[in-house]
C-alpha cells in the first residue's frame, strides 16, 4: 500500500462509517423491547422504527402508526447514508454539516425510544391503580379496583385487578431484544463520529 493510500485511509471518519451501516440495516432488525401481560393476553414489541401489538394472539395495526414509522424508517436510512458520504469526505466543507444530520438521525430516537419507556412505566404505576366505577355491570355495586405494577425497562412484576368478589393476577414481563444492541452501538459511534470528526478541523 503506498504512502497515498494510506494518507486517504486516514482522512477518513470511520466510527462514522460503522454508525451509517448500521443506521441503514437497522429499521429491519424488528424489534428492541417487548412487553407481555399474561400467556398469550396482550404483548407490545417496539423500537423507533418497528411496532407490533398482539391482543389474545391476533395483531392489531394502528395506521397513523403505520405511516410514523414508514417515515422515522426512511428518515435513519437517509440519515445513514448522509453520515456515510460525510465520514468518507471528511476534507470537504459540507462533511461537519452531513454527519451532524446523519447521526442527530439515530441519536435522539434511541435517546427519546428509552425516555418514553420510562415515562410510560411511572405513568402506569402511578396513575392506572385505584377504583374505577363499573356502571355498566349492574352486579357489581362497588366497582373495580386495579392494581398496575409494571417494571421499568426489564423485569417481571404481577398486576392485580378485583371486580367485586372476583380476582385476579396477571404477570407482566417486560424484556429487551438482541437488536438494541445494534441501536445503542449505532448511536454510540454516531456520537463518536462527531468527536472524531473534530480531529480533521
Amino acid at each position: 500500500m503506498s504512502s497515498e493510500d494510506e494518507s486517504m485511509l486516514k482522512m477518513i471518519n470511520w466510527p462514522g462509517i460503522a454508525a451509517g451501516i448500521l443506521m441503514i440495516l437497522l429499521p429491519f432488525t424488528g424489534a428492541w423491547w417487548k412487553v407481555a401481560a399474561g400467556s398469550e393476553l396482550f404483548s407490545v414489541s417496539l423500537s423507533p422504527f418497528h411496532y407490533e401489538f398482539m391482543v389474545m394472539g391476533e395483531a392489531m395495526e394502528v395506521p397513523v402508526l403505520n405511516y410514523l414509522i414508514i417515515a422515522l424508517q426512511v428518515l435513519v436510512v437517509f440519515g445513514g447514508i448522509m453520515l456515510v458520504l460525510g465520514s468518507l469526505f471528511v476534507n470537504r466543507e459540507e462533511s461537519e454539516k452531513l454527519i451532524g444530520y446523519g447521526s442527530g438521525k439515530i441519536i435522539w430516537p434511541t435517546v427519546m425510544f428509552f425516555i418514553i419507556l420510562l415515562f410510560g412505566a411511572f405513568f402506569v404505576n402511578n396513575y392506572l391503580t385505584g377504583f374505577m366505577p363499573v356502571e355498566e355491570m349492574e352486579e357489581v355495586d362497588n366497582g373495580a379496583e386495579f392494581d398496575f405494577k409494571v417494571p421499568y425497562l426489564v423485569g417481571t412484576t404481577t398486576s392485580g385487578m378485583q371486580i367485586g368478589n372476583m380476582e385476579a393476577s396477571i404477570p407482566v414481563t417486560k424484556s429487551f431484544q438482541s437488536p438494541v444492541l445494534l441501536g445503542i452501538l449505532a448511536m454510540s459511534l454516531a456520537l463518536v463520529s462527531r468527536r472524531f470528526h473534530g480531529l480533521f478541523s
